[in-house]
């Protein structure tokens, strides 16, 4: 909802919507989940319009294995692939905003941390209640975000290795090797696709 009565100005009295999710996603047998959510939202008064953020389909035969295919969040960082309801103050970090894909410090356009690609993850070593003690993650993206094609045609290759001790402590690293590419025409109106390294 906003309110405003400057002086000089024409009152403002009116109700915003800034972000509505619809999601899809079930099983395919016991072997393949799938999701699709599209999303709509901009600050009150704006839109950013409607955008496909998740369709993806993963095969989960085996824990220790299970590849998803489309487009879905970055395997970098232990927050990205988390929903930000769960990380308990209902937003990532500025850290994790800037390095994995929401406002990024390459120029990226906003993509929610998602990109296009493949990856293979799973869980290794369990105890004897079942907890995996460690889990890992790895996939090739195409480096342009949510809903671009690649345009410089390299791969970004992204992936992590935790260790879970304990219930509740997670020990790990990321990686991340790959350009996004800005597309645009110079003053001369020729084509140009500029890569700027990870």
């Amino acid at each position: 909802y906003q309110y405003s009565s400057q002086e000089d100005k024409t009152p403002i009295d009116h109700f915003s919507t800034r972000l509505v999710r619809m999601t899809v996603d079930g099983k395919v047998t016991n072997d393949f989940t799938y999701r699709i959510q599209a999303q709509l939202n901009g600050t009150p008064g704006t839109s950013s319009g409607p955008r496909i953020v998740d369709a993806f389909v993963e095969w989960q035969k085996y824990g220790f294995a299970k590849v998803k295919v489309g487009q879905f969040k970055r395997a970098f960082t232990f927050e990205n692939p988390m929903n930000a309801i769960d990380q308990g103050f209902l937003a990532y970090s500025q850290v994790i905003s800037k390095l994995a894909g929401f406002s990024d410090r390459v120029g990226e356009h906003s993509s929610n941390g998602r990109d296009v690609g493949v990856q293979l993850q799973g869980d290794l070593m369990p105890d004897a209640d079942g907890r995996n003690w460690l889990h890992y993650q790895i996939g090739v993206y195409n480096g342009q975000g949510t809903n671009s094609s690649d345009v410089n045609n390299s791969k970004d290759l992204i992936g992590g290795i935790w260790l879970m001790p304990v219930e509740g402590l997670r020990l790990g690293a990321f990686g991340w090797h790959g350009s996004y590419a800005h597309k645009g025409a110079d003053a001369d109106g020729v084509q140009r696709v500029v890569s700027v390294a990870r």
